[in-house]
């Protein structure tokens, strides 16, 4: 079931599928990994962060590698949803029954333009208070006062951790704890009353500031935001991004505690910093003794057992290699419903097992009616019959979300109104489904064969009475639908059974149908 949803899915979907699975299994892994050091699940996390923000690109440009399901099983799937839609009529269904054919139908919202506006407003949402928090603390730098008479001793520090780059030491009264910030010309932010400061506390501050610009916590930071931003929508990006931050001051409290390894007065120091704490752009800076992290960190200081060893280079660039893999190889993962051998050639020939960015392109433009960019994508030469497993053709999906302006446009335009695609029917019978009258009524008009059968989804009056349809059946039967054909179906389980109009809408329930059918001659 699961496969066949994925065979089924947008390209969007796809995406987040890969996302979501990737982020769940790093922070399985995190917590599988807690007896390791800090640094190590650090850069785990990090390079989480690092294939969630270039899996868009990779999807996009990484030729496809697809993974073909069975069509035969999406099939019975297929067949399992209809036998419940049979079973049990949707409220849709019953409403549609009872609405006159002459009425026009309800202009239809374009849900692609406001799902596009909700995304776009949360990923400001997000992106603002970053951007004004990063400014603002740049602010403050410019601000304050370089702390020339400590750069001896920070130099030292540096000096012993491996960091080459200068730093710049800044006192500011609007600090009120540690921070640091920048990338290529790093700084450390200290509170203006540092200078009154035991030297064993000034001194862990600073090794904790300097291992922060060590490995380089600034930029790693901000990408995290970043990615956050672009799935603002995904509890599980927070997650991971909360946990980021977490082992970040947990890797810098062990570079503390390697060099002056008083755990109890060093967690003393912490609760007091935080106590006082109130640091303008605190999402976009790495304050020392952030509120929201400090009852894990406390107990990690205090517990003995917890190994603090730096992160080995050698795991670094496996672990980049490792992301590097898994980005090439799930990026461009699709997977698409192979051909089934005992499908008829006409069906067969119809399906395209494998799809292309601008074949999904102008499905969803189908989808959604939008005319502009059919005719773009036509133009490129796509063609108007393309099929998509899962979607159907753009005349099938238009058909079936009652798109009739872009049903009239795909057949202008050369569409075959009768082509079928394994799984999703063909026009008519799409349209009959879902009880669009005025498209079953012109797509007749424009020479659809009432009574063509497309295996898993049998013909437009079988499907439209299973459904309770009752203005499309009366109209069908008015075009000469025969009341009587029967259909050889397989079952979910495999078994197979004969579906007729009148055992599927008697089956159902739905007795006007029911009425109609047997007043036209139907039998069971």
């Amino acid at each position: 079931m699961i496969t066949y949803l994925i065979a089924d899915a947008s390209p969007l979907t796809l995406l987040l599928v890969k996302a979501t699975v990737v982020t769940a299994l790093a922070l399985t892994a995190v917590m599988l990994l807690r007896r390791a050091t800090a640094a190590t699940r650090h850069a785990l996390l990090a390079l989480l962060f690092v294939f969630l923000l270039l899996l868009p690109a990779a999807a996009l440009l990484a030729p496809p590698l697809r993974i073909e399901v069975p069509a035969a099983a999406t099939q019975a799937v297929r067949a399992e949803a209809d036998r419940v839609a049979t079973a049990t009529p949707s409220v849709v269904s019953r409403t549609q029954e009872a609405a006159p054919s002459n009425v026009a139908p309800t202009p239809r919202f374009d849900r692609s333009s406001v799902l596009l506006t909700i995304y776009l407003t949360g990923l400001l949402i997000v992106l603002l208070p970053m951007v004004a928090a990063v400014i603002r603390l740049q602010r403050i730098r410019r601000s304050g006062d370089l702390w020339i008479a400590r750069y001896p001793q920070l130099a030292e520090i540096a000096a012993h951790a491996g960091v080459r780059r200068p730093i710049d030491l800044i006192l500011s009264e609007q600090s009120t704890s540690p921070v640091t910030c920048g990338v290529l010309r790093p700084a450390i932010l200290l509170p203006a009353d540092a200078q009154d400061w035991e030297p064993g506390d000034l001194q862990r501050a600073l090794i904790h500031e300097v291992e922060h610009i060590r490995r380089g916590d600034w930029g790693v930071q901000l990408l995290s935001r970043l990615v956050c931003a672009f799935y603002w929508f995904h509890p599980l990006a927070w997650v991971a991004a909360r946990r980021l931050s977490l082992e970040a001051e947990r890797s810098c409290d062990d570079a503390v505690l390697r060099v002056a390894p008083i755990a109890d007065r060093y967690a003393e120091q912490l609760v007091v910093l935080a106590r006082r704490m109130s640091v303008p752009g605190e999402n976009a800076a790495l304050a020392m003794a952030r509120r929201s992290l400090l009852g894990s960190r406390i107990h990690s200081i205090l517990d003995g057992r917890q190994p603090r060893d730096p992160l080995n280079v050698m795991r670094a660039a496996a672990g980049a290699a490792a992301t590097l893999v898994l980005l090439l190889v799930v990026a461009p993962l699709q997977a698409v419903n192979g051909p089934a051998s005992t499908m008829p050639a006409e069906v067969q020939g119809g399906a395209a097992p494998q799809s292309t960015l601008l074949e999904m392109a102008i499905i969803e433009a189908a989808a959604a009616g939008d005319l502009d960019v059919i005719d773009r994508l036509l133009s490129i030469g796509v063609s108007p019959d393309t099929s998509v497993a899962g979607d159907g053709s753009p005349l099938i999906v238009a058909a079936r979300n009652g798109r009739r302006d872009a049903v009239e446009h795909l057949l202008a335009k050369g569409a075959s109104v009768n082509h079928a695609v394994p799984g999703d029917g063909n026009p008519l019978i799409m349209a009959a489904a879902r009880g669009h009258v005025d498209i079953v009524r012109l797509l007749l008009d424009r020479g659809a064969d009432v009574e063509r059968i497309v295996p898993g989804d049998e013909n437009a009056l079988i499907t439209a009475s299973s459904r309770g349809h009752a203005d499309v059946v009366r109209l069908l039967i008015a075009r000469g639908a025969d009341v009587t054909t029967r259909v050889v179906a397989r079952t979910a389980t495999g078994e197979e059974e004969i579906r007729t109009a009148l055992r599927l809408a008697r089956r159902a329930g739905h007795d006007e149908v029911e009425r109609l059918l047997l007043s036209a001659g139907a039998t069971d």
